[in-house]
């Protein structure tokens, strides 16, 4: 199982501490955007650098088509104006879960649109999540 994490690219360090507690559980992470220091966290996506921000986009779908699951971290309204691109790795994932029903959606973080009602289950908070999901380990 290929564990996708999409978030806000401000809260990069934290989603990749959670990914080395998700993968020294035993899982496989196969995102990889919080790992690498490509993107400027000021937003500033310029014309002379839309290869290197095309390419990591693609790296992003590509990721996002060997997954099994996706794990989006979710903000509360009065967090500033976010860029977004996490909305748009969790719709690409929607689609190709209409076709895939195996394919699992989890949402950490409070409700942000109509669309995050699709996902399998919401949490409140990463407590809450490693919480639920380690008392189901226990049941098996």
């Amino acid at each position: 199982m290929s564990i996708y994490l999409a978030a806000r690219y401000s809260r990069k360090q934290e989603i990749d501490n959670f990914a080395k507690l998700v993968e020294k559980a035993g899982f496989e992470v196969g995102s990889t955007w919080h790992s690498i220091d490509a993107v400027s966290q000021e937003g500033n996506f310029n014309d002379e650098n839309k290869d290197t921000w095309r390419g990591l986009a693609k790296q992003d779908l590509k990721e996002l088509e060997e997954a099994d699951t996706l794990i989006m971290f979710t903000e509360s309204p009065n967090v500033g104006i976010p860029r977004g691109g996490r909305h748009v790795e969790y719709g690409f994932f929607l689609h190709r879960r209409r076709h895939n029903r195996d394919l699992k959606i989890y949402i950490i973080g409070p409700v942000e649109n109509l669309f995050n009602y699709f996902a399998d289950e919401i949490f409140a908070d990463t407590a809450t999540f490693i919480y639920e999901q380690a008392k189901r380990l226990d049941t098996l």
